[in-house]
């Protein structure tokens, strides 16, 4: 008997290579009527089907795992909002192909959108449409008032940044988009915004290759690179659907700055302005002890995390963060965001990442990029 995924509500991260692994499977569920979990224990058998793949356990030895009988402490209530009007909301969606324009599924998307309220958003796989049309539909989806509008711009195939704040300059990375953004009238910095869509499935090595280019730019910019520069201490925000379905080694480049193919892209270095790696995000799904940001019940493919937000965390603390999953909503939760349950589901098969952050900004001592010693924070408002 063959059982879909989909069937036994599995899920398995992460999706790239590790030394551990985390698989769930829904004990209630009932796969062709069948009970699936009848008693305290299951053993486990794993196989890998391609000619020569390993099999565990060895044989003649048995795998058994016990449940753990005890309850998970409560999970915290559901917050979409913003929790302080300073905070930066920042949204990354694969919006499936141009679907956020096809009229089927627009109800879907500006329930979600009204519900996230997102300041800047970066969108992947708008592949048929401009800046100027995807700008106009979110201006639909979530209307200006009291002086505000949007800004977009597009790079490669399929990059399109959105914001409420003003974008000074764009520039396409192998197909993947820096968008430099002028918040200082707010926060009183500029923000460098990666929005990324690397290749997927099998291509490990074309997908290094744009990470790699990605964090060579970053890397130029933030030396006071001709083409496109920034001041010290600008945040950096690298965001959108990686695809990272292969080596982790493209996840450790995202971070720590780890080139591998030097010969075209140069050193490695470290990216964040205090000397040391970029941080991971890794939000959960709102309401749910799970982190997927994808998604699709017709697919062979359990779901998996594959959007990312990756920061300097030295100028940027993440405040509310989390994956929006409608299914898993309550009813009193998607009454009060005026949500429905197969909003996202519809959607895409990617699901919105949203990440909310505070600056914290550093004092006129310069950082030291050759020790990676810190100078003093402190917290303080915007300016001017």
């Amino acid at each position: 008997m063959q059982i879909h995924f989909n069937e036994i509500g599995l899920v398995t991260l992460p999706t790239i290579t590790s030394t551990e692994f985390e698989i769930a499977i829904d004990r209630e569920s009932q796969p062709g009527n069948k009970t699936l979990f009848s008693s305290d224990s299951i053993r486990i058998a794993l196989s890998d089907s391609q000619n020569g793949g390993d099999v565990l356990p060895d044989r003649r030895t048995k795998i058994t795992f016990h449940f753990n009988k005890q309850e998970f402490p409560p999970l915290p209530p559901v917050a979409l909002e913003k929790q302080d009007d300073m905070h930066v909301r920042i949204m990354t969606y694969n919006v499936l192909r141009d679907q956020l324009f096809d009229p089927s599924v627009r109800d879907n998307y500006q329930r979600i959108f009204q519900a996230l309220q997102p300041d800047i958003l970066g969108f992947e796989e708008i592949y048929n449409h401009s800046a100027g049309q995807t700008k106009d539909l979110v201006e639909a989806l979530l209307p200006s008032s009291g002086g505000q509008q949007w800004y977009a711009a597009k790079q490669g195939t399929d990059i399109i940044a959105v914001s409420r704040f003003p974008i000074l300059k764009s520039q396409s990375i192998d197909g993947n988009g820096a968008f430099l953004l002028d918040l200082r009238a707010r926060y009183g910095t500029d923000l460098l915004l990666i929005v990324a869509h690397p290749p997927c499935c099998a291509n490990n090595e074309g997908r290094q290759q744009e990470i790699d280019a990605i964090m060579a730019f970053i890397r130029n910019a933030e030396n006071g690179g001709q083409e496109f520069s920034i001041e010290a201490k600008i945040p950096i925000l690298i965001m959108g659907d990686m695809n990272l379905v292969g080596y982790a080694q493209q996840l450790q480049t995202f971070l720590d700055g780890d080139i591998v193919n030097k010969n075209t892209y140069g050193q490695s270095f470290s990216p964040d302005w205090d000397g040391t790696a970029l941080a991971d995000l890794a939000p959960f799904i709102a309401g749910y002890n799970m982190a997927f940001t994808w998604y699709s019940e017709n697919s062979p493919f359990s779901p998996g995390r594959l959007d990312y937000m990756i920061y300097t965390d030295s100028v940027l603390k993440p405040e509310n963060h989390f994956i929006l999953f409608t299914p898993v909503l309550s009813e009193e939760t998607l009454q009060k965001y005026d949500l429905q349950k197969e909003d996202v589901l519809r959607a895409s098969d990617h699901l919105p990442v949203i990440g909310d952050f505070s600056y914290s900004l550093v004092d006129d001592v310069s950082l030291s990029r050759s020790t990676g010693r810190k100078t003093d924070f402190t917290l303080l408002q915007n300016y001017p």
